[in-house]
């Protein structure tokens, strides 16, 4: 799986697009795991993150919290969630 999540890096793709992806396999890999995201992988999808998000939106960095939250439901059910905590400034406004 770790090599699918490697070749992620050497993409010819947009940044979003690049992003998405390896989220993709981020959550893949957490549902298969009981273990929690390594940390550099995390570091990793938030820098990414942030370089997407600033495309648009002016936000505090330093501030941004990224994290997974892992829920079970009544039925045994295991999902993930992307939990983003993101403050933002203001719209960034794009001449054309």
């Amino acid at each position: 799986m770790f090599e699918n999540f490697f070749k992620l890096f050497s993409s010819d793709k947009s940044t979003g697009g690049v992003a998405k992806d390896r989220l993709q396999v981020l959550l893949k890999m957490d549902r298969e795991s009981t273990s929690a995201i390594p940390e550099d992988i995390m570091e990793k999808l938030r820098e990414e993150l942030m370089q997407v998000i600033n495309k648009y939106l002016e936000i505090e960095q330093n501030d941004l919290d990224v994290k997974f939250e892992r829920n079970t439901d009544s039925e045994g059910r295991v999902s993930t969630a992307l939990v983003a905590n993101i403050p933002i400034n203001k719209a960034k406004i794009k001449s054309k």
